[in-house]
């Protein structure tokens, strides 16, 4: 991945904090998906920032990446889902224990809040039931 060279230097420390980021979540996967997320990544930041002028590159920027969204938020899945795509081809041990983690913990969040709707839905009917 080429890097982009901004001109300001906060907008160079953003771009440069914000791939730290996202190269921080994407550490376990392989060096192929690690370059095709960053390089599609790069790309829209690219795009975005290409026709601006110097004094509103930080504005852009920023802009463009608050509406990628935070790096731990939506690699989250597509991160489980490629770990689990390397332990099929694989059948390595770490990336199946990896891929296990990532897809599990994710599990365990939409169970709780499956539970909770449950839960609500169940007393909302009982207490319909008991009016009636």
């Amino acid at each position: 991945m080429k890097r982009i060279i901004y001109a300001n230097p906060t907008a160079q420390k953003i771009y440069d904090n914000y791939f730290k980021r996202v190269n921080k979540c994407i550490r376990i996967l392989s060096e192929t998906d690690k370059k095709d997320i960053l390089m599609e990544l790069n790309s829209h930041v690219y795009e975005a920032t290409t026709a601006i002028q110097p004094d509103r590159e930080v504005d852009v920027l920023v802009d463009i990446l608050q509406k990628l969204g935070d790096p731990e938020d939506v690699l989250q899945p597509l991160v489980a889902y490629k770990k689990s795509q390397q332990a099929g081809y694989s059948f390595n041990p770490m990336h199946i224990l990896q891929a296990l983690y990532l897809n599990v913990s994710r599990g365990i969040g939409h169970l709780i809040l499956a539970l909770g709707y449950i839960v609500i839905i169940s007393f909302g009917s009982l207490v319909c039931l008991r009016l009636y």
